[in-house]
C-alpha cells in the first residue's frame, strides 16, 4: 500500500469488523511515521487481546518505534500495556543510553517499593534484555542499603529479584538469606533448625561456596 493510505487505515482501525481491524494493523508495520507509531501504541492498551497482538507484531517490524515505546513505557502504569511493550522492546538491536537505562530504573525501583508485581516484572523483563549487570548491580546495591539501616522486609523485597538472574555472588546470596533470617521468629531447641526454612539458604551457601 502506498503511504497515502495511512490516513484511511488509521481511520479503519475503529472499523466494526475484526478482520479489517486486523488486516489494518498487519498492513500499518508497513508504514514508518510517527503517527503510525501513534496509532499502534494506542492498540497495546486496548481490551481485545487478538489487536494488542496484531499491533505488537505491527510494531516489531518498526525499528524507529524504539524511542516512542521506551518513552511510553515510563510513564505506563497499566501492567497488561507494560508487558505488551517489555516484549517488543528485545526484539530491537541498540544499546541503551545511560540516562535512559537510569529512568528504567526509577521506575522499577517505584514498582518494587510499592509492591506492583505485575509493573515490577515487566520493568525487569526489559532490564534483562537492555543491561542485565546494570540492573544486578542497582538491585544488590538498594538491597545493601536497606539492609544496613536495618529495614529487612524492604531489603527482601528487592533480593529476592536476585532469583532471577543465573551468577548471582555468594556475598549478595548471604544478604538476602540474613534480610529474611531476620524477618522471622525463631525457636530455640535441639530440633528447631529442623522446622527453619530460613536456615536452608546458609546451609547451601555453606555446601557451595
Amino acid at each position: 500500500l502506498p503511504n497515502e493510505a495511512q490516513p484511511l487505515l488509521s481511520r479503519l482501525v475503529e472499523s466494526a469488523h475484526i478482520p479489517v481491524q486486523k488486516f489494518v494493523l498487519r498492513k500499518l508495520g508497513e508504514l514508518e511515521s510517527p503517527t503510525v507509531v501513534k496509532t499502534l501504541l494506542q492498540q497495546l492498551g486496548d481490551a481485545d487481546a487478538a489487536r494488542r497482538d496484531a499491533a505488537a507484531r505491527a510494531l516489531q517490524k518498526i525499528p524507529a518505534a524504539r524511542t516512542a515505546l521506551t518513552r511510553e513505557l515510563l510513564n505506563c502504569e497499566d501492567a497488561r500495556k507494560a508487558w505488551a511493550i517489555a516484549e517488543i522492546l528485545p526484539t530491537y538491536e541498540g544499546k541503551w543510553r545511560k540516562e535512559q537505562l537510569d529512568n528504567m530504573w526509577g521506575r522499577l525501583r517505584e514498582a518494587i517499593e510499592a509492591d506492583e508485581e505485575r509493573l515490577r516484572d515487566a520493568f525487569l523483563h526489559v532490564f534483562k534484555n537492555a543491561d542485565s549487570e546494570y540492573v544486578y548491580q542497582q538491585i544488590t546495591e538498594r538491597g545493601a542499603q536497606l539492609e544496613k539501616t536495618k529495614k529487612y522486609r524492604e531489603a527482601v523485597r528487592f533480593l529476592s529479584l536476585l532469583k532471577d538472574f543465573a551468577n548471582v555472588a555468594p556475598e549478595d546470596r548471604f544478604r538476602f538469606a540474613l534480610a529474611q533470617f531476620k524477618l522471622h521468629a525463631h525457636t530455640l531447641g535441639p530440633n528447631a533448625h529442623r522446622q527453619d526454612s530460613t536456615l536452608e539458604p546458609f546451609a547451601a551457601l555453606y555446601r557451595s561456596s
